[in-house]
């Protein structure tokens, strides 16, 4: 072997005084602050259009004709729907049903009718419209036949609007009629037949037209949007929902378009800020309620959905998405005698609709409960063979449960109805390019990655991950039942499709059930990479997942499966954690039974989701130091029988959940005191909670000979010494010492103490600070290389080789780490190990002929071995 291209002590050291300039926090900060999250723009603030201002403000304009404007841009105050037409307008776009107006017959019959469309009184919205043959009548009859259920007479009722030429200009209220009307019935078109290219084209060109002619045309816009978002096109979907919000704020539809595009687990605050804009104008609105109760639904939270679809109904009992939501509701509480009868009320409401059967399916997959998904989703398509839609949601399910051939065939079918529907034609895309992708076979996994670079960290994973599978299925009792799929995506955008369909996503991994897929650990561009990451742990997280819905059939709760996934990962809490958990618990903020499931799907603070993932993990580490590993091996089991919560704990911990908590408080109040978190006395009883003056040093000193051990007082001393440029002094480092034995899990001592050995050449009393410094972190490599340095100096072959191999699961990447983890692995008698990393480098470096000469010399060594 050449000479190792070995990373230098010196840029660890570096490393650690990097790390140790930052601010040292003391064990009284506010984790939480600390935790939050930087904020996003508010998506509830869009400023008013130049345009529609200026119409407001226009000085010509008589006093009736300004009450128009402002009925028209969403500007109007109470006075100024002083006609039916003025009020029924106004109602019918805040979707405010209870308006008389909307019943008066002096009102034009498409307001009256949309009104009713939007409630599913799609008989009433038929007789509306009987006498009235406009394009905007014809388009909402189609809509209206094809809302309930009446696919062919849709199609038939619109066949002369959709026939008739789209205008190349828009220049009349005529030609804008007809362009709205055609582009407005599109959605129920698709629904009964094939979209054909040039009618799609020609209907967003024409929109485009109608803008140009108006720049004001909120309705164009919301139109727009409609057909873009109902093609999962949601980049551009945002954008003409902003544009039609800026013309006229009281859209309750374009707000509860824009909170459903945000309304994913990782958005639900933002949905539920949409909510509550829409109620300040339209209080009690069901399109607030409606969005609520989706956002609720996504998050599995079916009791926050309940409440919202009763509201609805009570208003308008036939209302298909909240008709449909119900169904969802029972789907997601796992009643399926409910969710039948509630489908077949929406059938009722609407006999062939295949709307229902579609959103249900659609939850049911969400909640990886793809039998019973693919039933419904198979009747949606059923009763609407046409649309793109049903065999979408099928495609994409068929790709979590790794049905691939299943998933190409579908979304091959919902691309070849609609070319336009993004999430189909980027999965589809997907599958196709990942065809020919090479699959290697373990005794647990396979796995399939992009030939090329990606092979560098692709070859060599599936021993560790059979490895890791021992592991894990020997701490859990349980095996599932087939071979997982790992799938190795090149780039966090295809991960994000491979996902959800779609290009973003706030991960690096999920796990679908039989189907884990990740993106690879790389650098690079933030749109392409989210950096690096120990691979091996973060695929633990997921199996773990993937053996404990097998092991409950999907019923785990929600907290626990996250909780043992976090428990068995090797990385350790880290101190903002423990700082995190010592405040609820001092707090009284630790949550219970139902406020923990609540801080996963409807987070009050920012900081409620990571308590939520720490206070799980916190639990099940409970259960094993009071009643063993067994126990949760017997736990777990009862969930796929239909066990509750409650009577899993009282069959195998004999305890309600309320003793559950009486027991694990004085439990996690001892944690916090091994911790160093909980001292006594507390800071401010010694130094005065109300005290202005600093604390002089002498002072200090006086406390610290009282409490020697006292971490905050250590804390303190050593911050004052440090940022007197006294951090090196001998007498500085004792109490670092003194300090990371009585606060462990504070990292800034470890690192100091780390430094100073390692400048000192000690490097066997820098070992247990590198290890607690790479026990609590999976995206930085420095210690584990340093660890193996070590190891390797004092002749210690397997702990070297174990070091650098953790290095390289982060950074598999790296050429020069390569060179070293074969040196190390050479050198420790690893003839297979070092070829993974040899091999690696052909990939990495496929120009550098030693690479081949050495790969050949290894594996002639590795066939003579005895």
């Amino acid at each position: 072997m050449t000479r190792d291209r070995i990373v230098p002590r010196s840029v660890l050291v570096t490393a650690l005084a990097l790390l140790l300039a930052a601010p040292i926090v003391t064990a009284v900060a506010n984790a939480q602050d600390a935790a939050a999250p930087a904020r996003r723009q508010d998506p509830t603030v869009i400023p008013r259009s130049a345009a529609s201002r200026a119409a407001l403000d226009s000085k010509a304009a008589t006093p009736d004709a300004l009450k128009d404007l402002r009925v028209r841009y969403g500007a109007w105050e109470q006075g100024d729907l002083d006609t039916p037409l003025r009020a029924a307008e106004a109602a019918v776009w805040a979707w405010r049903w209870d308006e008389p107006a909307l019943a008066d017959p002096t009102v034009p019959a498409v307001i009256r009718a949309r009104a009713l469309v939007q409630q599913g009184a799609w008989d009433r919205a038929l007789a509306a419209l009987a006498d009235d043959a406009s394009p905007r009548a014809t388009a909402l009859k189609g809509i209206a036949l094809a809302g309930a259920g009446k696919l062919a007479e849709s199609r038939k009722a619109l066949e002369p609007l959709m026939a008739e030429p789209m205008p190349a200009v828009v220049r009349t209220q005529g030609q804008r009629d007809l362009v709205l009307a055609k582009a407005e019935a599109l959605e129920a078109w698709s629904m009964t037949g094939r979209v054909e290219p040039q009618l799609f084209e020609a209907v967003m060109a024409a929109l485009g037209a109608a803008r140009a002619l108006d720049r004001t045309d909120w309705e164009a816009m919301l139109i727009e949007a409609r057909i873009l978002a109902a093609r999962h096109n949601r980049g551009d979907a945002w954008k003409a929902l902003a544009d039609a919000l800026a013309q006229h704020p009281r859209l309750a539809e374009a707000w509860r378009l824009r909170g459903e595009l945000t309304a994913g687990a990782m958005e639900s605050a933002d949905a539920k800020a949409i909510a509550d804009a829409i109620d300040a104008f339209s209080p009690a609105c069901s399109a607030a309620a409606l969005l609520r109760a989706r956002t609720a639904l996504m998050l599995d939270d079916a009791d926050g959905a309940e409440p919202m679809l009763r509201q609805v109904l009570a208003l308008a009992p036939a209302q298909p998405d909240a008709l449909a939501y119900l169904a969802a509701m029972h789907a997601v509480r796992f009643r399926p005698e409910a969710m039948e009868q509630a489908l077949a009320d929406a059938d009722r409401a609407a006999p062939g609709s295949p709307h229902a059967p579609l959103e249900v399916g659609r939850m049911l997959s969400r909640r990886r409960q793809y039998e019973d998904a693919a039933v419904l989703l198979r009747r949606a398509w059923d009763r609407a063979p046409e649309w793109s839609e049903p065999p979408m949601e099928l495609g994409l399910m068929d790709m979590q449960s790794g049905e691939d051939a299943r998933a190409l065939e579908a979304l091959g079918a919902a691309v070849e109805r609609d070319p336009f529907n993004v999430s189909a034609t980027l999965s589809l895309r997907l599958l196709k390019d990942m065809a020919p992708w090479p699959v290697r076979e373990g005794k647990h996994f396979t796995l399939r990655s992009q030939p090329g670079i990606d092979d560098a960290m692709a070859d060599g994973m599936l021993s560790q991950l059979d490895a890791m599978h021992d592991e894990v299925c020997a701490r859990l009792g349980h095996e599932p039942s087939r071979r997982t799929r790992i799938e190795l995506m090149p780039d966090h955008e295809w991960f994000g499709v491979r996902l959800t369909g779609m290009p973003a996503i706030h991960t690096i991994a999920a796990c679908t059930g039989p189907v884990i897929a990740m993106e690879v650990s790389r650098e690079g561009s933030r749109k392409k990479h989210l950096g690096l990451f120990d691979w091996l742990d973060v695929v633990r997280h997921e199996y773990v997942h993937t053996v404990t819905l097998s092991q409950t059939r999907n019923r785990i709760p929600h907290w626990m499966t996250e909780a043992i996934a976090v428990d068995l990962q090797h990385k350790r809490r880290e101190y903002k954690d423990c700082q995190m958990l010592a405040a609820a618990l001092e707090g009284g903020t630790l949550f219970d039974f139902d406020s923990i499931l609540l801080a996963f799907v409807r987070p009050a603070k920012p900081t409620d989701r990571a308590q939520a993932y720490a206070q799980g993990h916190w639990w099940v580490e409970f259960i094993r130091a009071t009643w063993g590993d067994e126990a949760l091996r017997r736990m777990l089991p009862l969930f796929a029988e239909g066990a509750t919560e409650s009577q899993v704990l009282a069959q195998v911990l004999e305890v309600s959940k309320e003793e559950f908590l009486q027991r694990f408080t004085p439990w996690a109040s001892a944690q916090v005191k091994a911790w160093g978190l909980a001292p006594e006395p507390p800071a401010d009883a010694l130094l005065g909670k109300d005290r202005v003056d600093p604390v002089s040093d002498k002072e200090l000193d006086l406390l610290l000979r009282a409490h020697p051990d006292h971490p905050d007082l250590l804390e303190l001393a050593i911050r004052r010494r440090t940022e007197r440029g006294e951090g090196d002094a001998p007498e500085v480092i004792a109490l670092l010492d003194r300090y990371s034995r009585t606060r462990p899990v504070d990292p800034f001592p470890h690192r100091k103490l780390a430094e100073v050995a390692l400048i000192a050449g000690r490097d066997a009393d820098a070992v247990p600070h590198l290890e607690r410094l790479d026990a609590v972190t999976d995206r930085e490599n420095s210690y584990a290389i340093e660890l193996s340095r070590i190891a390797r100096a004092a002749g210690d072959g397997a702990r070297a080789g174990a070091h650098i191999e953790r290095a390289v699961r982060i950074n598999p990447f790296d050429p020069s780490l390569r060179e070293l983890a074969a040196a190390t692995q050479l050198e420790a008698g690893n003839l297979a190990a070092a070829r993974v990393h040899v091999a690696a480098l052909g990939v990495l470096e496929p120009t550098r002929e030693q690479h081949r000469r050495r790969l050949a010399r290894l594996d002639e060594m590795i066939a003579n071995a005895p």
